[in-house]
């Protein structure tokens, strides 16, 4: 919504000259889009919580609202009605259209825990609004914390403060996230920091989610990852599952379990080896029942297969509620866990329950009020020797999100002290959980933060600074390997590259390939039945517009570009959006706009703006949106519609298979031929070596192993790309950010040619597709290179091992 930058006063001007760039432009929508858009993203929003989407899709109702200009000052009212999802009550209140879906981005980016675009459409919501919210001070304040700004994150929630006079939930939420900014400050204006953080490799973070460590010795321990699995043809998947990582070894070592439709994660292994517990769930699970359970599995000794998983009884696991995150105790008569259950202090608490030969005997207790609170706390991790257990709280006062806590005691007497929270860096402003020691290493610890993630947890080895160190710069490499650089060195290169960043460019892109030489454009849905267009009063008017400007200007094309949704075959739906691009050229030529300047072009159902399934989730009138035309008046002299991020197109990719083509009158068993002998992989690779190659780049390292991190190259413009190395798919279709790299690790082989692909998906708004590229050894040499490809030509990195210098 906005630049993140460090003033308030800048803050609010730079979103005001946003706002006044959209005003500018010279686009038409139709109003009812708005308001379709408005409609499902309030489902997505309130019915399925998902948040993610319905961001999404209230972010284009706003783009549409704001050049509806009925909209633009227009008021609605907001009834008095209770908030569930904070526990209080909204007054009622007026607030202008554009007002309103912006609050709701907020809100759908601050639950999905995108804090960084909630905190920027937050203060877009108060350059808007004369009398906003009063709850928005509280939720800009937590999405504050989160981007570790803590003094204006003070401001905010004092003016919430001053002015709820209510004594509930949100009352008491505000005094504490006020005492965490209070908190934040002192451990971060502290003198010394015991510790330096470090977040481990791409091997271990990988895309997805990757955490919950469970240290088995000095050189292993497991975890969970949700990293992409390419096994599923052309279904993208990122199971959970849990791997186990070793100094010994470079790869990454699977565990397998006896089913194959149960997620795993979060799991732990018996001193001995020999009995595993951990949490498991399925997505398509029923309501009302567990989602989140506990399994344990065993094995004869380290070297067999693990039995089939057995969910644990309902001493832990009671229908209705989720229990997660098991811990066993290193003599194996205790099992902690967290849960929801009947019983608690309030959202999860910590529980144990006593184990004989490897299951519950008893009912499972809860650790009481010295661990829990009304909020969560979550993975715990009790250390037998020190009597101290170790857990995560958003509960008590801390630095914000989930803070590491620990407290002594014994699940024998259920006796706890006074807790402590763990001090900066181990605790950050966003979650951290799953704490982990490293056996034999005093104070070295493995945790899972979401510190330096938009979306999601990595792993992160913190081990202590020695006396005589500089604070934040170890003398020596921990056993696992480490990103290229510290955490106080990324933050540096981040905030290096968000200077180059020009949100006023970024709002100007649209999603294709004539939006920079675009002269006026709409999305006509024209209440499409079959190949007519049925009469709309908007519709029409738009129309007749787009004609006058034609007639005023020779110099100016039109590009129709038309789509259907994916009811029926997919021969049918490119049949019907033909005949739609048809029918809109017709009414331009029946007002005598020449046929040459008239480019029409149709897609069937590629391109969908919402999701389609064909089967009884279909909803004719949700798929309004996907059964459009885009009307698009332009300056280029042979204008081409190419949508930006261009997705893997399978059927393009059939017609280039040989020996059947007879099967692309039957798209279906064209797909199932084609699957026979091709995996997802396959599909991927062949897409990116049949493109062209541009120009070839020469590398030199000084080692074999090379971390590599790609950047937007300074204006975040929606690039995005896929890369090849030595034929293996390393990213596929990720956007390059200026502030979060896309980062992996590559391992240059002497004896052949070692090529990396830059393949580009889209170009932006500002073409071509460039990338900042960082390359750091294993020696901790680092270099940056500014890499560019575009639609038409693919850039090949050649790279050759040097001696070290």
């Amino acid at each position: 919504m906005s630049k993140v930058i460090k003033k308030y006063k800048q803050q609010l001007a730079q979103i005001g000259l946003f706002v006044l760039v959209l005003i500018g432009n010279n686009i038409s929508i139709y109003a009812q889009s708005w308001k379709l858009h408005k409609t499902q993203a309030d489902e997505l929003f309130y019915k399925k919580q998902n948040y993610y989407a319905a961001a999404k899709i209230y972010e284009q109702a706003f783009e549409e609202a704001m050049q509806d200009s009925a909209t633009l000052n227009k008021k609605i009212v907001l009834p008095y009605a209770p908030n569930s999802r904070s526990g209080g009550y909204t007054k009622q209140l007026s607030e202008t259209i554009v007002g309103n879906l912006v609050y709701q981005i907020a809100e759908s980016d601050r639950l999905y825990k995108n804090y960084k675009d909630a905190w920027a459409a937050y203060q877009t919501y108060f350059s808007i609004e004369d009398n906003p919210r009063e709850a928005a001070y509280l939720w800009s304040s937590v999405c504050l914390l989160a981007n570790n700004k803590p003094e204006l994150a003070m401001e905010d929630v004092s003016k919430f403060i001053a002015g709820y006079t209510k004594n509930d939930q949100l009352k008491k939420l505000a005094i504490s996230i006020k005492n965490n900014c209070t908190y934040v400050l002192q451990q971060q204006n502290a003198t010394s920091v015991k510790y330096h953080v470090n977040r481990l490799d791409a091997l271990i973070n990988a895309d997805g989610s990757n955490y919950a460590p469970d240290v088995i010795n000095d050189t292993t321990f497991v975890f969970t990852s949700s990293r992409l699995d390419t096994s599923h043809h052309q279904t993208i998947n990122y199971p959970s599952r849990l791997f186990i990582a070793s100094t010994n070894s470079p790869h990454l070592q699977q565990m397998h379990f006896g089913v194959s439709n149960l997620d795993v994660g979060a799991s732990c292994l018996s001193a001995n080896g020999l009995t595993i517990y951990f949490t498991g769930w399925k997505e398509t699970y029923i309501a009302n029942q567990n989602k989140y359970a506990i399994y344990t599995a065993t094995r004869k000794s380290i070297h067999d297969n693990w039995s089939n998983p057995v969910l644990l009884d309902t001493s832990v696991n009671v229908k209705g509620y989720n229990s997660k995150d098991p811990c066993i105790s290193s003599n194996q008569d205790f099992l902690f866990f967290s849960s929801n259950k009947p019983g608690g202090f309030g959202k999860y608490d910590i529980w144990c329950v006593s184990l004989k030969n490897g299951l519950p005997i008893h009912a499972s207790f809860n650790l009481g009020d010295s661990v829990n609170t009304p909020n969560n706390e979550v993975a715990p991790f009790y250390k037998s020797g020190a009597t101290t257990l170790f857990f995560s709280s958003d509960g008590k006062t801390g630095m914000g999100g989930l803070d590491v806590h620990k407290i002594t005691g014994t699940p024998i007497t259920n006796v706890w002290s006074t807790d402590s929270i763990m001090p900066y860096p181990i605790n950050s402003v966003k979650d951290d959980v799953y704490y982990r020691e490293v056996l034999h290493q005093p104070d070295s610890i493995l945790i899972s933060s979401d510190r330096l993630s938009s979306c999601c947890l990595e792993i992160f080895s913190i081990m202590p600074n020695k006396p005589h160190q500089e604070e934040g710069k170890p003398d020596y490499v921990h056993q696992w390997n480490l990103l290229d650089s510290s955490l106080q060195e990324s933050e540096n290169l981040n905030k290096k590259l968000d200077n180059k960043n020009d949100y006023a460019n970024w709002k100007k892109h649209v999603v294709d390939s004539l939006n920079e030489q675009t002269i006026q454009r709409f999305t006509a849905n024209f209440y499409f039945n079959k190949t007519r267009i049925d009469n709309s009063t908007q519709d029409k008017k738009l129309l007749y517009e787009a004609i006058a400007t034609l007639k005023a200007n020779e110099n100016i094309k039109l590009v129709i570009a038309a789509f259907a949704d994916c009811k029926g075959t997919d021969k049918y739906n490119l049949h019907l959006s033909k005949n739609r691009a048809k029918a809109i050229r017709k009414i331009f030529r029946k007002n005598g706009i020449s046929k040459k300047r008239i480019v029409i072009d149709y897609y069937g159902y590629r391109h969908l703006l919402l999701p389609c399934k064909d089967d009884i989730t279909y909803d004719t009138v949700k798929q309004q949106v996907n059964r459009r035309a885009d009307i698009i008046l332009t300056s280029a002299a042979s204008p081409k519609w190419i949508p930006s991020g261009n997705e893997l197109d399978i059927d393009t990719l059939l017609q280039s298979i040989q020996g059947k083509p007879n099967l692309l009158n039957t798209s279906k068993e064209a797909k199932e031929y084609f699957y026979t002998y091709h995996s997802f992989e396959d599909v991927v690779l062949q897409k990116i070596v049949s493109r062209p190659t541009g120009k070839v780049l020469t590398m030199h390292a000084a080692s074999q192993q090379l971390h590599i991190s790609l950047f937007d190259n300074g204006v975040f413009d929606h690039d995005s790309i896929s890369v090849v190395y030595n034929g293996k798919l390393m990213v596929f279709k990720k956007e390059l950010k200026v502030t979060e790299p896309i980062s992996f690790t590559i391992t240059i082989e002497k004896s052949k040619k070692n090529e990396l692909i830059l393949f580009a998906e889209n170009e932006g708004a500002i073409p071509p597709n460039s990338a900042l590229m960082v390359v750091t050894d294993a020696y901790g040499n680092r270099k940056e290179y500014s890499v560019e490809s575009d639609l038409n030509h693919n850039l090949i990195i050649q790279f050759y091992v040097s001696e070290k210098p």
